[in-house]
């Protein structure tokens, strides 16, 4: 009996434990009673990203330029890629195209850095008190910086090409959501895998390799063959993509039902990724 008692207090107790992991209501006071740890830990990433470098937050602007500039004269002049909506100009496809790679970086630069998320930070995880479930989220938070710096190169670009801003930008408070909540629930997963498995790196740099190219970034979603437009849509980077450029860009508001769709698909992500990674928190002593 003393034997039956035991497991059923087990069972309870993992079920209340599960339970609070799938808990919306719980990951959010979790992660707001951490929040003045979450702080510093955003602004040393963001000071070792550019620790030595005489240019420093510079870089921060530079960088997506660069590209900008690469990918411009690749797919614009010697593809002669060309979106319907714009002109035909280069710099309207310089536009469209800074609009596309802006929430691909935000989930490349994300992903990227979580298979390390946990290792970087050895010396916190023999601490019981320290919460380390934010761990993935400080390099999210340098990110979501430089995201919001490259969306100004963006909007001041639409306005010095195409004469103003449209006012569809005040959208992108209702896009940059999803985003951010997806891939903090991928981070979340990705940091705990790298955990376990130390080839997660190398993995999610192919899947990035083959969703760059699988996303209309520099080019079109209606360059897609008719047949294969709908395996397109099922990527929700598409989505993400299209409605991102539209809103900065060409003026065009997302559609409601695709929006909603996309709210409720990234909050099932992040809760998810929150519970895979509160689960497996337990054995990080014993593996990093």
């Amino acid at each position: 009996m003393e034997n039956q008692a035991e497991k059923i207090t087990v069972v309870t107790a993992e079920s209340r434990s599960l339970a609070s992991r799938l808990n919306p209501a719980e990951t959010a006071k979790s992660l707001w009673n951490s929040r003045w740890l979450l702080r510093p830990l955003v602004r040393r990433q963001m000071a070792a990203r550019y620790k030595g470098s005489h240019l420093g937050f510079f870089w921060t602007l530079l960088n997506p330029l660069a590209l900008l500039g690469i990918y411009t004269f690749v797919f614009s002049v010697i593809l002669q890629t060309r979106w319907p909506q714009g002109a035909g100009s280069h710099s309207e496809f310089a536009l469209a195209l800074f609009a596309g790679l802006i929430p691909f970086n935000f989930l490349s630069e994300t992903l990227q850095a979580a298979p390390n998320a946990v290792f970087s930070y050895r010396t916190y995880i023999r601490k019981t008190a320290f919460p380390l479930e934010i761990l993935p989220l400080a390099n999210l938070g340098a990110v979501l910086v430089q995201s919001l710096c490259s969306l100004c190169i963006l909007l001041a670009g639409t306005w010095l090409i195409r004469g103003s801003i449209p006012g569809t930008v005040l959208l992108l408070a209702l896009i940059y959501p999803p985003i951010i909540l997806m891939c903090t629930g991928l981070a979340w997963f990705i940091a705990a895998l790298g955990v376990y498995l130390r080839d997660t790196a190398h993995i999610v740099n192919i899947g990035l390799l083959m969703l760059f190219f699988l996303t209309p970034i520099f080019y079109p979603v209606t360059a897609v063959p008719e047949p294969y437009r709908l395996v397109a849509w099922l990527n929700p980077w598409c989505f993400i993509t299209e409605s991102f450029r539209n809103a900065a860009v060409w003026g065009r508001p997302p559609g409601i039902w695709a929006l909603l769709l996309a709210w409720i698909g990234s909050m099932i992500v992040c809760q998810a990724g929150y519970a895979f990674f509160t689960a497996r928190k337990k054995d990080f002593p014993d593996l990093v």
